[in-house]
């Protein structure tokens, strides 16, 4: 039997957010452009911003809208919330092994592409490649994961950039950026 799944579209205080998902698992997740849905708030995360279903392509319903609804609000009220929305990323091994390392940095720190593949005898650009593929965008916190020298890269996509340096702030992470001489 064939996985029916379900998207569907939360406005977050970063804008809209897609999320795919059976009545089971997320399969992906991914911040899109805001102003496709009339928000332009790239900026700080203000807590009293509401989250919300701005738009569903289905006409199932599933209890785990509602769970992720109210984790959402969770995360975006408390940066130290842990999602426990099951999780089902597809990748390969390899990027599953980089996603699984990901889900234990805690909220507050972050790692360098660097750190990560020391730990697992990997490249760092390797570890970059596989946060670049991460299709659980903030259920898996690639935004924690930042060069020696700078933000690194979000989602594969320089203008993206503000997404992750806003979910830093969020977490309240504070990253210097060292000057080059």
């Amino acid at each position: 039997m064939e996985k029916k799944l379900i998207t569907n579209y939360f406005q977050t205080p970063l804008g809209a957010f897609e999320i795919v998902h059976d009545d089971y698992y997320v399969y992906e997740s991914k911040l899109t452009k805001p102003e496709l849905y009339g928000s332009s708030s790239h900026h700080l995360i203000e807590n009293s911003s509401p989250i919300y279903l701005i738009q569903s392509k289905s006409t199932h319903t599933s209890p785990l809208v509602d769970q992720i609804l109210a984790e959402l609000q969770e995360y975006f009220s408390n940066p130290h919330f842990r999602f426990q929305v099951k999780l089902s990323p597809i990748g390969t091994t390899y990027q599953k092994k980089i996603w699984h390392c990901l889900l234990v940095i805690p909220a507050g720190r972050t790692k360098t592409y660097g750190e990560l593949a020391k730990l697992l005898n990997s490249s760092p650009r390797a570890v970059g490649q596989a946060c670049k593929k991460n299709p659980l965008t903030i259920f898996i916190p690639c935004h924690r994961v930042v060069g020696q020298s700078s933000l690194g890269g979000y989602m594969g996509n320089s203008n993206a950039l503000s997404f992750k340096k806003a979910l830093l702030d969020h977490e309240r992470i504070q990253f210097a950026q060292k000057q080059s001489k």
